[in-house]
């Protein structure tokens, strides 16, 4: 059974919702629900809106590209949101960074070193 849950998550036909699974169609936006620490949950405006604001930010010490790594903290940190890949509709970080609604402003790359990278789309507004 378990098996077949993750093969629905993992094909879009199933998704984490408010600690239920419904249809990955059902609630496009999560509610305003608390995450880990008692901060509300990032919607996927405030996702898109966050992810843009850190790679432009001239607080960044390398303008256009970042670690996916930091997203989380800096989420939590910056904005006072907890960045839920679950709530958003995916399993993982990467998934939700390569998101359809992402791609006018990132794109996930790897480093020399096969690190994971995000990077700054030239649209990205």
């Amino acid at each position: 059974m378990c098996h077949i849950v993750q093969l629905a998550v993992a094909k879009k036909l199933l998704r984490h919702f408010d600690g239920y699974m419904v249809p990955y169609d059902m609630a496009e936006e999560p509610r305003e629900v608390e995450g880990a620490g008692g901060c509300p949950v990032a919607t996927w405006q405030q996702v898109v809106a966050g992810v843009n604001y850190f790679l432009l930010s001239s607080d960044n010490p390398t303008p256009g590209s970042m670690s996916p790594s930091h997203l989380k903290r800096m989420f939590q940190s910056e904005f006072g949101l907890h960045l839920c890949e679950e709530a958003l509709g995916h399993c993982k970080l990467s998934d939700v960074l390569q998101d359809p609604r992402l791609q006018h402003v990132c794109g996930l790359d790897a480093d020399s070193r096969g690190r994971p990278i995000l990077r700054a789309r030239a649209g990205g507004q």
